[in-house]
Protein backbone atom coordinates (compact mmCIF):
# COMPACT_ATOMS: atom_id res chain seq x y z
CA UNK A 1 0.00 0.00 0.00
CA UNK A 2 1.44 3.35 -1.06
CA UNK A 3 -0.05 6.92 -1.59
CA UNK A 4 -2.16 7.53 -4.27
CA UNK A 5 -0.18 8.68 -7.22
CA UNK A 6 -4.07 10.05 -9.12
CA UNK A 7 -6.89 11.58 -7.94
CA UNK A 8 -9.01 8.45 -8.67
CA UNK A 9 -7.09 6.46 -5.88
CA UNK A 10 -6.92 9.37 -3.81
CA UNK A 11 -10.34 9.28 -3.44
CA UNK A 12 -9.84 6.09 -1.38
CA UNK A 13 -7.19 6.81 0.26
CA UNK A 14 -8.45 10.09 1.94
CA UNK A 15 -10.95 8.12 3.74
CA UNK A 16 -12.13 9.93 6.99
CA UNK A 17 -12.46 6.38 9.01
CA UNK A 18 -9.77 5.05 11.41
CA UNK A 19 -6.93 3.19 9.56
CA UNK A 20 -7.51 -0.46 9.48
CA UNK A 21 -4.57 -2.58 10.98
CA UNK A 22 -3.43 -3.14 7.06
CA UNK A 23 -2.76 0.38 6.46
CA UNK A 24 -1.06 1.82 9.43
CA UNK A 25 2.26 0.97 8.26
CA UNK A 26 1.80 3.05 4.86
CA UNK A 27 -0.14 5.82 6.94
CA UNK A 28 -0.03 5.77 10.24
CA UNK A 29 1.60 9.23 11.69
CA UNK A 30 2.97 8.77 14.92
CA UNK A 31 2.98 12.23 17.10
CA UNK A 32 5.80 12.88 19.44
CA UNK A 33 5.11 12.76 23.52
CA UNK A 34 2.15 10.90 22.58
CA UNK A 35 0.49 9.58 25.60
CA UNK A 36 -0.50 6.40 24.01
CA UNK A 37 2.76 5.15 24.84
CA UNK A 38 2.27 5.72 28.58
CA UNK A 39 -0.85 3.61 27.81
CA UNK A 40 0.68 0.98 26.55
CA UNK A 41 3.05 0.50 29.20
CA UNK A 42 0.37 0.83 32.36
CA UNK A 43 -1.06 -2.16 30.16
CA UNK A 44 1.80 -4.30 29.90
CA UNK A 45 2.56 -4.15 33.47
CA UNK A 46 -0.63 -4.29 35.26
CA UNK A 47 -2.15 -7.23 36.53
CA UNK A 48 -5.32 -6.37 38.11
CA UNK A 49 -7.86 -5.48 35.50
CA UNK A 50 -7.96 -1.50 34.91
CA UNK A 51 -10.57 0.98 33.03
CA UNK A 52 -9.38 3.81 31.07
CA UNK A 53 -10.50 6.82 29.36
CA UNK A 54 -9.52 7.65 26.09
CA UNK A 55 -9.92 11.56 25.66
CA UNK A 56 -10.31 13.43 22.69
CA UNK A 57 -12.23 15.58 20.03
CA UNK A 58 -14.46 13.50 17.69
CA UNK A 59 -12.61 12.89 14.58
CA UNK A 60 -9.25 13.63 16.33
CA UNK A 61 -7.72 10.46 16.20
CA UNK A 62 -9.27 8.27 18.81
CA UNK A 63 -9.73 5.36 17.26
CA UNK A 64 -6.59 4.95 15.00
CA UNK A 65 -4.58 5.24 17.73
CA UNK A 66 -6.81 2.66 19.14
CA UNK A 67 -5.97 0.76 16.34
CA UNK A 68 -2.02 1.03 17.10
CA UNK A 69 -2.82 0.04 20.50
CA UNK A 70 -4.31 -3.15 19.85
CA UNK A 71 -1.58 -3.67 17.29
CA UNK A 72 1.37 -3.42 19.36
CA UNK A 73 -0.75 -5.17 22.50
CA UNK A 74 -1.86 -8.10 20.22
CA UNK A 75 1.24 -11.01 21.27
CA UNK A 76 0.34 -10.09 24.29
CA UNK A 77 -3.72 -10.27 24.81
CA UNK A 78 -7.07 -11.16 22.79
CA UNK A 79 -8.08 -7.63 21.96
CA UNK A 80 -12.01 -7.40 21.04
CA UNK A 81 -12.87 -3.86 19.73
CA UNK A 82 -16.38 -2.97 20.35
CA UNK A 83 -17.54 -0.02 17.99
CA UNK A 84 -21.05 0.53 20.06
CA UNK A 85 -22.55 3.24 17.67
CA UNK A 86 -22.45 0.24 14.73
CA UNK A 87 -24.25 -1.53 16.70
CA UNK A 88 -27.20 0.81 17.79
CA UNK A 89 -27.48 3.67 15.91
CA UNK A 90 -29.35 6.46 17.36
CA UNK A 91 -29.25 9.37 19.38
CA UNK A 92 -29.18 7.29 22.76
CA UNK A 93 -27.07 4.33 24.58
CA UNK A 94 -28.08 2.78 27.68
CA UNK A 95 -25.77 1.09 30.09
CA UNK A 96 -27.84 -1.95 29.59
CA UNK A 97 -27.21 -1.90 25.41
CA UNK A 98 -23.66 -0.90 26.30
CA UNK A 99 -23.18 -4.00 27.90
CA UNK A 100 -25.00 -6.03 25.72
CA UNK A 101 -22.50 -4.67 23.18
CA UNK A 102 -19.87 -5.93 24.91
CA UNK A 103 -21.13 -9.56 25.40
CA UNK A 104 -22.42 -9.52 21.73
CA UNK A 105 -18.56 -8.60 19.78
CA UNK A 106 -16.96 -10.81 22.57
CA UNK A 107 -18.79 -13.87 21.20
CA UNK A 108 -18.35 -13.36 17.88
CA UNK A 109 -15.10 -12.33 18.12
CA UNK A 110 -14.40 -15.63 20.28
CA UNK A 111 -15.94 -17.37 17.69
CA UNK A 112 -13.68 -16.00 14.43
CA UNK A 113 -10.75 -16.67 16.19
CA UNK A 114 -11.65 -20.08 17.68
CA UNK A 115 -11.12 -18.97 21.21
CA UNK A 116 -13.92 -21.30 22.41
CA UNK A 117 -12.97 -24.02 19.84
CA UNK A 118 -14.83 -26.83 20.00
CA UNK A 119 -12.65 -29.22 19.00
CA UNK A 120 -10.33 -28.33 21.93
CA UNK A 121 -12.10 -27.52 24.57
CA UNK A 122 -16.01 -28.83 24.20
CA UNK A 123 -17.24 -28.78 27.05
CA UNK A 124 -16.42 -24.89 27.69
CA UNK A 125 -18.70 -24.43 24.23
CA UNK A 126 -21.49 -26.68 25.01
CA UNK A 127 -21.17 -25.72 28.92
CA UNK A 128 -21.29 -22.16 28.29
CA UNK A 129 -21.71 -20.98 25.13
CA UNK A 130 -24.83 -22.59 23.80
CA UNK A 131 -26.36 -21.78 27.09
CA UNK A 132 -25.47 -18.34 27.23
CA UNK A 133 -27.12 -17.63 23.88
CA UNK A 134 -30.04 -19.72 25.28
CA UNK A 135 -30.30 -17.10 28.04
CA UNK A 136 -29.99 -14.36 25.97
CA UNK A 137 -32.54 -15.53 23.49
CA UNK A 138 -35.09 -16.35 26.63
CA UNK A 139 -34.49 -12.98 27.75
CA UNK A 140 -35.03 -10.92 24.32
CA UNK A 141 -37.57 -13.27 22.79
CA UNK A 142 -39.16 -15.15 25.53
CA UNK A 143 -38.99 -18.62 26.45
CA UNK A 144 -40.46 -20.00 23.32
CA UNK A 145 -39.10 -18.21 20.71
CA UNK A 146 -37.92 -20.14 17.35
CA UNK A 147 -34.63 -18.45 17.69
CA UNK A 148 -31.38 -19.50 16.29
CA UNK A 149 -30.60 -23.10 17.74
CA UNK A 150 -26.91 -23.83 18.61
CA UNK A 151 -27.13 -27.10 19.09
CA UNK A 152 -24.12 -28.12 16.58
CA UNK A 153 -22.16 -31.70 16.42
CA UNK A 154 -18.89 -30.42 14.69
CA UNK A 155 -16.61 -27.92 14.78
CA UNK A 156 -17.37 -26.32 11.59
CA UNK A 157 -21.22 -26.54 11.85
CA UNK A 158 -20.78 -24.32 15.37
CA UNK A 159 -18.55 -21.66 12.79
CA UNK A 160 -21.33 -21.69 10.57
CA UNK A 161 -23.89 -21.22 13.29
CA UNK A 162 -22.57 -18.94 15.53
CA UNK A 163 -20.07 -17.04 13.12
CA UNK A 164 -21.86 -13.46 13.21
CA UNK A 165 -24.34 -14.50 15.55
CA UNK A 166 -23.96 -11.92 17.43
CA UNK A 167 -23.94 -8.93 14.95
CA UNK A 168 -26.92 -10.17 13.51
CA UNK A 169 -28.58 -10.03 17.17
CA UNK A 170 -27.52 -6.33 17.36
CA UNK A 171 -29.26 -5.33 14.28
CA UNK A 172 -32.20 -6.29 15.31
CA UNK A 173 -32.55 -5.04 18.67
CA UNK A 174 -31.40 -1.36 16.63
CA UNK A 175 -34.02 -1.78 14.09
CA UNK A 176 -36.90 -3.42 16.72
CA UNK A 177 -37.81 -1.38 19.82
CA UNK A 178 -39.45 -3.96 21.66
CA UNK A 179 -36.54 -6.29 21.97
CA UNK A 180 -34.23 -3.32 22.44
CA UNK A 181 -36.60 -2.54 25.40
CA UNK A 182 -36.18 -6.06 26.92
CA UNK A 183 -32.71 -5.11 27.83
CA UNK A 184 -34.09 -3.09 30.26
CA UNK A 185 -32.86 -4.30 33.35
CA UNK A 186 -30.69 -7.30 32.19
CA UNK A 187 -27.12 -5.61 32.56
CA UNK A 188 -26.26 -7.89 35.81
CA UNK A 189 -27.26 -11.04 33.87
CA UNK A 190 -24.97 -9.88 31.03
CA UNK A 191 -22.02 -9.07 33.20
CA UNK A 192 -21.98 -12.58 34.93
CA UNK A 193 -21.99 -14.11 31.15
CA UNK A 194 -19.19 -11.32 30.41
CA UNK A 195 -17.37 -12.56 33.57
CA UNK A 196 -17.57 -16.33 33.24
CA UNK A 197 -16.65 -15.91 28.95
CA UNK A 198 -13.46 -14.13 29.84
CA UNK A 199 -12.64 -16.55 32.19
CA UNK A 200 -12.80 -19.22 30.03
CA UNK A 201 -11.02 -17.33 27.12
CA UNK A 202 -8.13 -16.76 29.68
CA UNK A 203 -8.26 -20.56 30.46
CA UNK A 204 -7.83 -21.66 26.68
CA UNK A 205 -5.66 -18.85 25.07
CA UNK A 206 -3.41 -18.40 27.92
CA UNK A 207 -4.12 -14.51 28.08
CA UNK A 208 -6.06 -12.12 29.44
CA UNK A 209 -8.15 -9.55 27.55
CA UNK A 210 -8.34 -6.36 25.98
CA UNK A 211 -11.48 -4.67 25.82
CA UNK A 212 -11.42 -1.20 23.50
CA UNK A 213 -15.10 0.39 23.95
CA UNK A 214 -15.31 3.16 20.59
CA UNK A 215 -17.73 5.97 19.82
CA UNK A 216 -18.94 6.94 22.65
CA UNK A 217 -18.91 10.24 21.80
CA UNK A 218 -20.85 9.78 18.81
CA UNK A 219 -24.14 9.26 20.75
CA UNK A 220 -26.33 12.42 22.38
CA UNK A 221 -24.07 14.28 25.10
CA UNK A 222 -26.88 13.82 27.85
CA UNK A 223 -27.08 9.91 26.94
CA UNK A 224 -23.24 9.25 27.23
CA UNK A 225 -22.67 11.73 30.95
CA UNK A 226 -25.97 9.39 32.08
CA UNK A 227 -23.53 6.35 31.24
CA UNK A 228 -20.43 7.85 32.88
CA UNK A 229 -22.18 9.95 35.73
CA UNK A 230 -24.56 7.62 36.88
CA UNK A 231 -23.73 3.64 36.13
CA UNK A 232 -19.77 4.20 36.32
CA UNK A 233 -19.75 1.05 38.76
CA UNK A 234 -21.82 -1.15 35.52
CA UNK A 235 -18.93 0.36 33.17
CA UNK A 236 -15.98 -0.92 35.80
CA UNK A 237 -17.38 -4.37 36.53
CA UNK A 238 -16.12 -6.64 33.41
CA UNK A 239 -13.22 -8.47 35.43
CA UNK A 240 -10.82 -7.29 31.69
CA UNK A 241 -8.58 -4.41 30.97
CA UNK A 242 -11.03 -2.19 29.19
CA UNK A 243 -10.48 1.78 27.26
CA UNK A 244 -13.38 3.74 26.79
CA UNK A 245 -13.37 6.18 24.23
CA UNK A 246 -14.34 9.47 25.98
CA UNK A 247 -15.81 13.00 24.50
CA UNK A 248 -13.82 16.36 25.56
CA UNK A 249 -16.46 18.18 26.35
CA UNK A 250 -16.93 15.64 29.54
CA UNK A 251 -13.59 16.66 31.09
CA UNK A 252 -15.15 20.28 31.90
CA UNK A 253 -17.70 18.74 34.00
CA UNK A 254 -18.11 19.19 37.79
CA UNK A 255 -19.14 15.11 38.22
CA UNK A 256 -15.70 14.64 35.97
CA UNK A 257 -13.25 14.24 38.90
CA UNK A 258 -15.84 11.64 40.81
CA UNK A 259 -15.17 9.69 37.44
CA UNK A 260 -11.39 10.75 37.13
CA UNK A 261 -11.53 8.97 40.82
CA UNK A 262 -12.03 5.02 39.50
CA UNK A 263 -10.89 5.57 35.88
CA UNK A 264 -7.46 6.08 34.76
CA UNK A 265 -7.34 8.68 32.17
CA UNK A 266 -5.59 9.65 28.77
CA UNK A 267 -6.28 12.55 26.23
CA UNK A 268 -5.46 12.82 22.86
CA UNK A 269 -4.34 16.25 22.21
CA UNK A 270 -5.43 17.89 18.73
CA UNK A 271 -2.47 18.64 16.36
CA UNK A 272 -2.10 22.42 16.32
CA UNK A 273 -1.09 24.56 13.75
CA UNK A 274 -0.69 27.76 15.84
CA UNK A 275 0.52 28.28 19.21
CA UNK A 276 -1.73 30.38 21.94
CA UNK A 277 -0.17 34.26 20.68
CA UNK A 278 -0.95 33.29 17.36
CA UNK A 279 2.70 32.00 15.85
CA UNK A 280 3.07 29.53 13.86
CA UNK A 281 3.19 25.56 15.20
CA UNK A 282 5.94 24.42 12.88
CA UNK A 283 5.85 20.57 14.76
CA UNK A 284 2.23 20.33 14.38
CA UNK A 285 2.19 21.57 10.57
CA UNK A 286 4.69 19.51 9.49
CA UNK A 287 2.27 16.40 11.44
CA UNK A 288 -0.77 17.71 9.66
CA UNK A 289 1.35 17.70 6.08
CA UNK A 290 2.65 14.62 6.72
CA UNK A 291 -0.91 13.07 7.16
CA UNK A 292 -1.71 14.07 3.64
CA UNK A 293 1.23 13.11 1.96
CA UNK A 294 1.19 9.44 3.04
CA UNK A 295 -2.15 9.27 1.80
CA UNK A 296 -1.39 11.11 -1.59
CA UNK A 297 1.68 12.21 -3.16
CA UNK A 298 2.60 15.60 -3.43
CA UNK A 299 2.74 15.81 -6.94
CA UNK A 300 -1.06 16.00 -6.73
CA UNK A 301 -1.72 19.12 -5.47
CA UNK A 302 -0.89 22.32 -7.18
CA UNK A 303 1.75 25.03 -5.14
CA UNK A 304 0.27 26.66 -2.06
CA UNK A 305 -2.53 23.78 -2.04
CA UNK A 306 -1.64 21.76 0.81
CA UNK A 307 -0.30 24.51 3.00
CA UNK A 308 -4.14 25.95 2.53
CA UNK A 309 -5.55 22.72 3.55
CA UNK A 310 -3.15 22.21 6.57
CA UNK A 311 -4.33 25.85 8.06
CA UNK A 312 -7.65 24.99 7.46
CA UNK A 313 -8.19 21.55 8.27
CA UNK A 314 -8.84 21.59 11.98
CA UNK A 315 -9.36 17.78 13.60
CA UNK A 316 -7.91 14.93 11.27
CA UNK A 317 -10.75 14.02 9.99
CA UNK A 318 -12.13 17.37 9.36
CA UNK A 319 -8.73 18.00 7.58
CA UNK A 320 -8.79 14.37 5.56
CA UNK A 321 -13.10 15.11 4.22
CA UNK A 322 -11.51 18.94 3.18
CA UNK A 323 -8.64 17.13 1.06
CA UNK A 324 -11.13 14.38 -0.30
CA UNK A 325 -14.05 17.14 -1.31
CA UNK A 326 -10.96 19.22 -3.03
CA UNK A 327 -9.39 16.19 -4.38
CA UNK A 328 -13.03 15.05 -6.08
CA UNK A 329 -13.79 18.56 -7.53
CA UNK A 330 -10.90 18.21 -9.45
CA UNK A 331 -11.04 14.57 -10.65
CA UNK A 332 -14.70 15.23 -11.57
CA UNK A 333 -13.18 17.98 -13.67
CA UNK A 334 -11.06 16.29 -15.68
CA UNK A 335 -7.82 18.01 -13.87
CA UNK A 336 -4.72 15.80 -12.69
CA UNK A 337 -4.05 18.30 -9.51
CA UNK A 338 -6.23 20.02 -6.82
CA UNK A 339 -5.69 23.70 -7.33
CA UNK A 340 -6.20 26.17 -4.64
CA UNK A 341 -9.31 27.09 -6.12
CA UNK A 342 -10.86 23.67 -5.44
CA UNK A 343 -9.48 23.80 -1.63
CA UNK A 344 -11.26 26.75 -1.36
CA UNK A 345 -14.56 25.38 -2.28
CA UNK A 346 -13.99 22.57 -0.26
CA UNK A 347 -13.29 24.68 2.64
CA UNK A 348 -17.23 26.97 1.50
CA UNK A 349 -18.79 23.98 1.94
CA UNK A 350 -17.41 22.84 5.78
CA UNK A 351 -18.38 26.35 6.30
CA UNK A 352 -21.98 26.01 5.58
CA UNK A 353 -22.23 23.11 7.31
CA UNK A 354 -20.72 24.49 10.79
CA UNK A 355 -23.21 27.49 9.89
CA UNK A 356 -26.03 24.89 10.31
CA UNK A 357 -25.27 23.81 13.57
CA UNK A 358 -24.28 27.20 15.40
CA UNK A 359 -26.95 29.61 16.56
CA UNK A 360 -26.58 33.14 16.42
CA UNK A 361 -25.91 33.32 20.27
CA UNK A 362 -22.64 30.71 19.70
CA UNK A 363 -20.19 33.52 17.47
CA UNK A 364 -19.74 35.76 20.55
CA UNK A 365 -19.01 33.06 22.93
CA UNK A 366 -16.25 31.93 20.29
CA UNK A 367 -14.91 35.00 20.07
CA UNK A 368 -14.59 35.33 23.31
CA UNK A 369 -13.12 32.13 24.55
CA UNK A 370 -10.82 32.54 21.15
CA UNK A 371 -7.15 31.71 22.96
CA UNK A 372 -8.46 31.15 26.51
CA UNK A 373 -8.95 28.48 28.49
CA UNK A 374 -11.91 25.95 28.26
CA UNK A 375 -14.64 27.38 30.44
CA UNK A 376 -16.95 25.34 32.84
CA UNK A 377 -20.29 25.86 31.55
CA UNK A 378 -23.20 24.07 29.44
CA UNK A 379 -22.61 26.41 26.01
CA UNK A 380 -18.99 25.19 26.11
CA UNK A 381 -19.32 22.00 26.57
CA UNK A 382 -21.65 22.11 23.49
CA UNK A 383 -19.78 23.76 21.30
CA UNK A 384 -16.51 21.67 22.30
CA UNK A 385 -19.02 18.55 21.77
CA UNK A 386 -20.05 19.28 18.23
CA UNK A 387 -16.35 20.28 17.19
CA UNK A 388 -16.78 24.32 16.78
CA UNK A 389 -14.75 24.72 19.73
CA UNK A 390 -11.48 22.97 19.69
CA UNK A 391 -8.56 22.92 22.90
CA UNK A 392 -5.01 22.34 22.52
CA UNK A 393 -2.43 21.66 24.66
CA UNK A 394 0.52 22.75 22.57
CA UNK A 395 1.26 26.13 24.91
CA UNK A 396 1.91 26.01 28.66
CA UNK A 397 -1.57 26.12 29.92
CA UNK A 398 -4.73 24.38 27.90
CA UNK A 399 -6.20 26.70 25.37
CA UNK A 400 -9.13 26.81 22.72
CA UNK A 401 -9.91 28.24 19.72
CA UNK A 402 -13.03 28.19 17.18
CA UNK A 403 -12.37 25.25 14.62
CA UNK A 404 -11.30 26.67 11.17
CA UNK A 405 -14.53 26.62 9.58
CA UNK A 406 -16.37 28.42 12.48
CA UNK A 407 -13.61 30.88 12.96
CA UNK A 408 -14.40 31.78 9.52
CA UNK A 409 -17.55 32.04 9.97
CA UNK A 410 -16.61 34.77 12.59
CA UNK A 411 -15.10 37.58 9.58
CA UNK A 412 -18.00 36.33 7.27
CA UNK A 413 -20.95 38.52 5.72
CA UNK A 414 -23.08 35.16 6.63
CA UNK A 415 -22.57 35.62 10.40
CA UNK A 416 -26.12 35.71 11.54
CA UNK A 417 -26.85 38.79 13.86
CA UNK A 418 -28.36 38.50 17.22
CA UNK A 419 -32.45 38.40 17.44
CA UNK A 420 -33.21 41.69 19.47
CA UNK A 421 -34.24 41.65 22.88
Amino acid sequence: MRAANTLEVALNTLDTEALRPDEMDAFYVRRPRLKTSLLINELLHTDAPRKFLFIGHRGGGKSTELVHVAGDLKDKFNVVSIPVYSVFQSGELTHEELIFAIFSRLADVAVAKEWMKGGVIPLARKAFLDGAIASVQRWLFGPKTGGTSTATTTETSLSVELGGWGVKLEQKIALDGKIRANLAGKAGEFLGLIDDFLARIRDITGRNTLLIVEDLDKFDIAATEKLFFEHSQTLLRPRAHVIYTFPVSMRFSDRFSIVEQSFKAYYLPNIATRHRDGSEDAEGRGLLREILTRRVEQTLFEPGVLEYMVEHGGVVRDLIKLAHNAVNTADAEGRKAVSLADAREAFSDAMRTRQSILSPGDYPLLEQYDGKPVANTPDIRRLLFNGSLLEYQNTTGDWCAPSPDAKALLASPERPALPRP
